[in-house]
């Protein structure tokens, strides 16, 4: 009991942790009628797929800022979900399967340069977001990019909640450890007699 009080100020220390970063898997695949998306998501550190997230796809005009914000002609970056670029096409991404988010956007977008963004907006006043530049129509069909949702500040009260759920089953355990010990203990007491 001592080990586990000791360990939850370390646990509450997790809770102001930052999460990990995050390989966003996506695949594009162009057809006459359609632009459809794919995206896997799964923990770089944890290698698990990342469900829940609330994502959403944005095709940008290219514009000077937003290009500034690529590192080798990748997007990868924190902070505010507001692009300095033009959108023409916002959608949401919806969870097929654990870890998994499709999107479809029928007519597909006119021909031309366009920064692809995927936007993460899972935890309330934080934003993710990786992207490429791509040309429609798909050059190679279908298209794979592979980007980082960069670590984000997880909100303090959403880890704590988390961590709470798990200590209970454990702290569960631990009271009926010392239950059956005490019979035990007692039992033996009263069988030496």
């Amino acid at each position: 009991m001592r080990r586990l009080v000791a360990l939850l100020p370390f646990l509450a220390a997790l809770a102001l942790a930052h999460a990990e970063p995050v390989q966003a898997v996506v695949t594009l695949t162009q057809t006459a009628d359609a632009l459809e998306v794919e995206v896997a998501l799964v923990g770089e550190t944890s290698t698990l797929p990342i469900r829940g997230a609330v994502l959403e796809l944005i095709l940008a005009r290219p514009s000077d800022r937003l290009l500034g914000w690529m590192k080798d002609g990748v997007l990868s970056r924190t902070g505010s979900a507001k692009l300095p670029a033009e959108e023409v096409v916002r959608v949401p991404l919806k969870e097929q399967k654990p870890g998994t988010y499709t999107a479809r956007l029928s007519p597909p977008p006119p021909p031309g340069a366009y920064v692809l963004v995927l936007l993460d907006t899972t935890f309330k006043g934080e934003a993710t977001m990786t992207g490429k530049e791509i040309r429609l129509p798909l050059e190679e069909n279908p298209t794979l990019f592979t980007g980082i949702l960069p670590e984000t500040k997880t909100p303090s009260r959403y880890l704590f909640y988390a961590l709470a759920g798990l200590a209970v089953p454990a702290l569960i355990g631990l009271v009926f450890a010392l239950l059956a010990r005490s019979e035990r203990q007692g039992g033996e007491h009263g069988s030496g007699a």
